[in-house]
């Protein structure tokens, strides 16, 4: 197969129908390692370009609740499981009401310029439909990094984390960056604008919605279509996709990789007390434990 990272050239493309050889382009999702997670997970898929594909609204089809060999994991579980440990202590205020309306994520367009070919919004156009229910004290937006290195401003004066903005936040809006899945999994409402997300249709375009992203379809996102550390670079792996199998297999394979990366046994996922049990096999002491 070919694996391509972020976007697709004719080219590459090419040699893919000719040769008749699978393309799978593929990105880091926003949860990794290298920014403190338990664990990397990437977004990819076959088809023959990375954004505003059907890949996953496919295999969302054939989802429902019974794909998962597990009790389903609420938001507080997942981020004990592969969230921050630097940000447990912020699990309490989970469920607490954000102070703005709307925080705005903003979008890396001068990296990928491309993009504008399928995707003719900007970070502008959120501004625009935001201003038509809150009022510009009720906004907030978190620049990316890259955007504020390209104004000669630098990001050394951005929170390197952002999990303070999203909690300060009810609703997250971006186009397409993929820190709205960081504000899913803090219980904010996720508002997405645009389709170049291949997940974004889980997300609502209402702006003014109380209703934040369910566990189950997060769940979906986080363990089925995404793809664990373990798994991604594997040809084995790949070729077993190849085979179409079900997605409560593809799921029990990530979940297991998973598990077997962090060192813990599947049996605390049917655990009466998960979320505890959860945070002891990260490392927290149960002083740290009696504060979540």
């Amino acid at each position: 197969c070919i694996m391509n990272c972020l976007h697709i050239f004719a080219s590459v493309k090419y040699l893919s129908v000719h040769y008749n050889v699978p393309l799978i382009p593929y990105v880091f999702s926003c949860i990794r390692k290298v920014h403190g997670y338990a664990q990397t997970l990437y977004m990819a898929h076959f088809d023959k370009d990375l954004f505003n594909s059907s890949a996953a609204k496919e295999m969302y089809k054939n989802f429902n609740e019974d794909c998962f060999d597990f009790p389903i994991l609420s938001k507080k579980e997942i981020l004990a499981f592969v969230g921050k440990k630097q940000n447990f202590v912020l699990l309490p205020l989970l469920n607490k009401v954000g102070t703005y309306e709307m925080g705005i994520v903003g979008e890396g367009f001068h990296i990928t310029p491309e993009i504008y070919a399928k995707e003719p919004i900007t970070d502008d156009d959120l501004h625009y439909e935001c201003k038509k229910y809150y009022s510009s004290d009720c906004i907030t937006t978190r620049l990316h990094p890259m955007q504020l290195d390209q104004f000669g401003i630098g990001r050394k004066h951005m929170k390197n984390d952002p999990a303070a903005f999203v909690l300060s936040c009810k609703r997250v809006a971006t186009v397409q960056s993929q820190m709205i899945i960081k504000a899913a999994m803090w219980n904010r409402v996720p508002c997405v604008l645009g389709d170049a997300l291949p997940y974004a249709f889980l997300f609502t375009r209402d702006f003014t919605s109380t209703s934040p992203l369910s566990d189950c379809d997060l769940n979906f996102i986080l363990f089925c279509y995404f793809i664990p550390d373990s798994c991604m670079f594997s040809s084995e792996y790949w070729n077993w996709r190849e085979t179409n199998p079900s997605l409560r297999e593809i799921i029990k394979r990530h979940i297991n990789a998973i598990l077997s990366d962090l060192n813990i046994d599947k049996s605390i996922l049917f655990s009466t007390n998960r979320f505890v049990d959860i945070l002891k096999y990260r490392g927290c002491s149960e002083s740290e434990i009696s504060c979540r």
